[in-house]
């Protein structure tokens, strides 16, 4: 795996933290949050659903209860801009936020994050790549082709992302997130660019094949299904609202743990990393980093890739888990083999024209 100087699953209702006088509870419907203030506390921020009940289990209560502390897991759509919003206006609600790798180096060079205290945090477990000054890798995770089960041929499952932008000879809605990063890679991927070869991006290339997509689906009149949330996709797949979309695989993984009629394909699939980071300004920075430091353990780390499977950073985690269990994971040799890495420092750097360009983008009635 490659680090952030070359490189970054999937979610539940919770409470939110303020380090002022207690405001009261409200119900947590929807993103209404509990605010309260007790030393001691700590909010942490991530991805909500199977990822976030996961994190629940294997992170967050064992960490209350072992350290006896309050913590609050609250969602959000990861979006950058909510993080830069609160610390900008120095109302942190958050302590330890669950990013991207470009939040990560985004949130460093502008100030945003709070260094990591690695006499703290246990930097010599973590595996390379997993850690930085400003962020510590959470898992690994990958960015697959997701199907509903009958929508797709083996043998055209061999080149995924072309057979997902395939509109002649593969029908029905495609989901697709909305957000430039790893659509512009499958994008490039589907029209002949090696992935090994991906970067940098040819931008003006992606956006042609986009074009291209977009005016057959409107031709053949299915719709493009766009979703945000990473908890979208299988639910997108189970209830036939589509019947192809990238996913992170340990949310389609989980959902056929339920008995959902999806699976994924670990061919040309993109493997990234998430990160903890501390907000500049966190109310709970010293028990941000405990927290992180224990996040981070062997331990916590083996648990949580048997709830759902993500590849573990730390270096001890995989000596406690069954073959079967390391089996699935995106950083077993036999799926890794078959991906590519993200470059999180080429998105850090190019990101905020690529998004401008993709809004208008979004924004143009096709042809």
């Amino acid at each position: 795996m490659q680090n952030l100087k070359s490189r970054s699953a999937s979610p539940a209702v919770g409470g939110r933290v303020l380090a002022s006088v207690v405001a009261g509870v409200i119900l947590a419907t929807g993103c209404n949050q509990q605010k309260a203030t007790q030393a001691g506390s700590l909010v942490v921020a991530s991805y909500g659903g199977a990822w976030q009940d996961a994190q629940r289990a294997s992170m967050f209560q064992p960490f209350a209860k072992a350290n006896n502390v309050r913590v609050q897991d609250v969602p959000y759509d990861g979006q950058y801009a909510k993080l830069k919003e609160m610390v900008s206006a120095s109302h942190v609600e958050w302590d330890v936020v669950d990013v991207e790798g470009n939040m990560v180096l985004l949130g460093a060079k502008e100030g945003l994050l709070q260094p990591l205290d690695y006499a703290v945090i246990p930097r010599d477990s973590l595996i390379a790549g997993a850690t930085h000054p400003y962020g510590a890798g959470v898992v690994a995770w990958s960015w697959v082709l997701a199907y509903r089960k009958g929508a797709i041929s083996d043998s055209a499952l061999s080149h995924p992302w072309q057979s997902f932008f395939d509109v002649k000879h593969i029908r029905g809605p495609r989901g697709m997130r909305n957000d430039p990063r790893r659509t512009l890679e499958i994008a490039l991927i589907a029209d002949g660019v090696p992935p090994t070869a991906l970067y940098p991006l040819d931008v003006d290339r992606a956006f042609k094949v986009l074009d291209r997509f977009r005016n057959e689906m409107r031709a053949a009149k299915y719709p493009i299904v766009w979703w945000d949330e990473y908890a979208k996709p299988p639910q997108l797949l189970q209830d036939s609202e589509v019947v192809l979309t990238p996913a992170a695989n340990g949310r389609v993984a989980d959902a056929q743990k339920q008995g959902a009629p999806i699976d994924f394909t670990w061919k040309n699939g993109i493997l990234d990393f998430d990160w903890w980071v501390v907000p500049k300004g966190a109310p709970h920075k010293d028990e941000a980093m405990r927290f992180i430091a224990f996040a981070s353990s062997a331990s916590a780390q083996a648990d949580i890739v048997q709830r759902i499977p993500y590849g573990p950073v730390n270096k001890n985690a995989l000596n406690s888990l069954p073959a079967a269990t390391v089996a699935t994971l995106p950083t077993a040799p036999q799926n890794f083999e078959q991906e590519t890495t993200f470059n999180t420092e080429w998105w850090a750097s190019n990101r905020d024209q690529i998004q401008a360009r993709w809004n208008q983008w979004r924004a143009t009635v096709p042809k």
